[in-house]
């Protein structure tokens, strides 16, 4: 790769840090907060769920905008609206309505825009030999705030969990200037501009954008929710203090790390051809090990068990986020691109709204019984290997492609295997 490849990657892979490291800021702040003011399960649901629901609700206008706007401030954008909701997040006090708004707001304007602005980065600037890597790479960043979250909020979760949101702040808004001035130009890299802009219509009529969507679904019902609702399973259930759970979580969150870069690997040498069988796999193997957590014992005579529970789960289903998730570098092309990731997003971010509302609701009906949580993860991972199993060998790659000398529309032939 050339040193602008190689620059872009590196900023785009840290601020795709802060945006999970904001993410990560919910699981432990919801805990401390929500006993503080008396919410309920369900309430704490909302709060996630209703920032899931701001990104959703702009996955597919900020798909087309992408194709308009420079690419680059859309990411310095991005990021400041994540900086500053979370400054104003941290001033709140008591209402649920405004708890809900703020976060509405950092989802719906800032977390919304960030990972599409991301890949589409990855599109223009990377050799076509090299985006599945490069993508694997910015989406392994889960790792990173996996480790460094629990590290930096564990113990403030139990003194003042407004410093939470100040930490995320800070590293969101110098994450912005570091962006404005070292950046490079990438807009030098666009898609040919003889290329027509497509009708959403003939976007979406590639069945395999809705069967690739609705993995998106199943993958983060599972990672996302397992994310927001483990560490109050393991505080609750297993008796961990925020201090032990965020040693234990962030020694697993190295093997987050390690499955989303080591997947690229993986897929290169076994499963070349085969990625749909390879996401299918590997998320029903790292469901079936966290669903053998009820076993291990509370307390500290379970913390090495539960350390090697969460270590080969977070392994196993990080890789199946990240391979699935680099799977539309392959699928859609040209200005198909953006709209066509829009739209494969929001069903990841209907993954990401439902599990702390669904399983929200069951635990405050049923007084805290995490088994249906693990119930839910389980039917999530077969469906997962369905939906992969039903993805075509050859698709269309998300749209069309100008030839005027031939015809005035041809379609495009992706010649990237799935299965």
């Amino acid at each position: 790769m050339t040193k602008k490849q190689m620059s872009t990657l590196f900023l785009l892979f840290l601020g795709y840090s802060i945006v999970y490291l904001d993410k990560q800021s919910m699981a432990f702040s919801l805990i401390p907060f929500t006993d503080l003011y008396g919410f309920t399960e369900t309430q704490k649901g909302a709060i996630v769920s209703m920032f899931y629901l701001g990104i959703g609700l702009m996955q597919i206008p900020i798909g087309f905008l992408l194709n308009k706007l420079n690419t680059k401030w859309v990411i310095v954008t991005s990021l400041v609206i994540i900086g500053v909701t979370a400054i104003i997040f941290s001033s709140l006090s008591g209402s649920l309505f405004l708890f809900i708004a703020v976060r509405f707001i950092s989802g719906m304007f800032g977390h919304t825009a960030y990972p599409p602005a991301a890949t589409l980065a990855v599109n223009k600037v990377m050799p076509e030999d090299k985006k599945s890597f490069a993508q694997s790479i910015l989406l392994s960043s889960l790792g990173v705030a996996a480790l460094a979250g629990p590290v930096l909020f564990a113990s403030l979760a139990e003194t003042n969990w407004r410093a939470i949101y100040w930490i995320v702040a800070f590293f969101a808004l110098v994450a912005a200037v570091g962006f404005t001035f070292l950046m490079p130009n990438i807009e030098s890299a666009k898609v040919d501009e003889t290329e027509p802009d497509l009708p959403i219509r003939q976007i979406l009529n590639n069945p395999n954008l809705w069967i690739m969507s609705a993995g998106a679904a199943c993958v983060n019902f599972i990672v996302i929710g397992a994310a927001n609702l483990m560490p109050t399973y393991l505080s609750v259930n297993k008796g961990l203090e925020m201090s032990s759970l965020g040693i234990v979580a962030a020694a697993a969150g190295i093997f987050l790390l390690i499955g989303g870069i080591g997947s690229s690997f993986v897929i290169n040498k076994w499963f070349k051809g085969k990625e749909g069988h390879f996401v299918g796999l590997s998320m029903i193997a790292g469901v079936a090990i966290i669903c053998l957590m009820p076993l291990i014992p509370a307390g500290n005579d379970g913390k090495l068990g539960l350390f090697l529970i969460m270590s080969a789960g977070n392994l196993l289903t990080n890789a199946a986020f990240t391979v699935l998730y680099s799977m539309p570098l392959a699928m859609f092309k040209g200005k198909a691109f953006s709209p066509s990731f829009g739209v494969f997003s929001l069903g990841g971010i209907f993954g990401c709204v439902t599990p702390s509302v669904i399983i929200g609701a069951i635990l405050d009906a049923t007084g805290m019984d995490y088994k249906w949580m693990f119930i839910a993860f389980v039917v999530c991972a077969v469906i997962l290997y369905i939906l992969m199993m039903s993805l075509r060998d050859h698709r269309i790659e998300g749209g069309v492609k100008a030839d005027y000398r031939k015809r005035d529309v041809v379609h495009v032939v992706n010649k990237y295997h799935l299965r």
